[in-house]
């Protein structure tokens, strides 16, 4: 008898295992939803559930390559590179100059040449016919960037914001370590990604050019793109609060540091979150597991 309970014990408990009364008052949790489930199962797609065990076989290698961002992204991401690759030219020509070597100093006669997005040589061609250099950044242009956002972080801070995605550990982040690092951090289940980068190019995708402050009006359009409409009005206010205008009716612009505080207090919060849901979850199984004993006992 004593064996044949320790037995059942062991079983996971369902709806069905509860005395009369407690199968009432519990019928409609969400312990006992997956039940209800079954009971109302719909014929299996064969076809995709072999995707699905094929999308787990893959590495997340595989699975970032093949990821599909939308065209409004691909062309706010290439616009950013841009930025940190121009940079890169200044720093050049400026190092140039103080060694008394001439070069064109012209950037805005440079382009990414990018017709295939995901070749990681990708060029920075010159219209005068120079030799074309090619398209990367190092952490030197992202400390560039970040004073002129007024963000100033110390050179080991930046970098490990380059060795975060630099994939071949050469130092130099190209295009397609660039666009896989974002990639990256919007896939699902990508809350243990590394994103101190992430943030600054996604904030950077919202500005405008030689603007380093935004506004809802600045985030509409990627953010409409990337949430869809159900989710974009919660993540306008988690990143600009409850109100979008200023006590004297002007649109609110944020910072780089003030977008950045408001988005690392929201991953913080959710993952607190995410540990009390755990607890609860928990906490009810167990106190339910007791309750059903007692029942039986009684």
């Amino acid at each position: 008898m004593d064996q044949n309970k320790v037995k059942q014990e062991k079983k996971p408990l369902k709806l069905k295992d509860l005395t009369p009364a407690l199968r009432e008052k519990y019928k409609n949790h969400p312990l006992f939803l997956d039940e209800k489930k079954k009971k109302a199962q719909k014929p299996v797609d064969l076809d995709k559930l072999k995707q699905r065990k094929q999308e787990k076989e893959k590495s997340i290698e595989e699975r970032v390559e093949e990821y599909e961002i939308k065209s409004t992204e691909k062309k706010a991401l290439e616009k950013v590179f841009k930025l940190f690759c121009d940079e890169r030219i200044l720093n050049s020509n400026r190092m140039s100059k103080s060694g008394n070597i001439t070069l064109n100093t012209s950037t805005n006669k440079n382009h990414i040449s990018s017709a295939n997005n995901n070749d990681a040589n990708s060029q920075i061609q010159n219209e005068d016919g120079d030799k074309p250099i090619t398209a990367y950044f190092t952490a030197k242009e992202v400390e560039t960037i970040l004073d002129k956002m007024g963000m100033h972080l110390t050179k080991s801070e930046i970098d490990l914001m380059i060795w975060e995605i630099d994939e071949n550990l050469d130092k130099k982040i190209d295009y397609r370590e660039f666009v896989n690092m974002y990639k990256r951090c919007i896939m699902q289940n990508s809350e243990l990604e590394p994103k101190s980068l992430f943030h600054m190019v996604q904030f950077l995708m919202y500005c405008k050019p030689e603007k380093y402050k935004v506004t809802v009006e600045d985030t509409l359009e990627l953010l409409y793109v990337r949430m869809g409409r159900q989710d974009l009005d919660g993540e306008i206010i988690a990143i600009f609060g409850d109100d979008d205008k200023t006590e004297d009716g002007q649109e609110k612009e944020i910072s780089f540091s003030e977008y950045l505080e408001k988005i690392n207090k929201r991953a913080i919060d959710q993952r607190r979150q995410k540990i009390q849901d755990k607890k609860d979850q928990f906490n009810y199984k167990h106190n339910l597991s007791r309750m059903n004993n007692e029942s039986i006992n009684h």
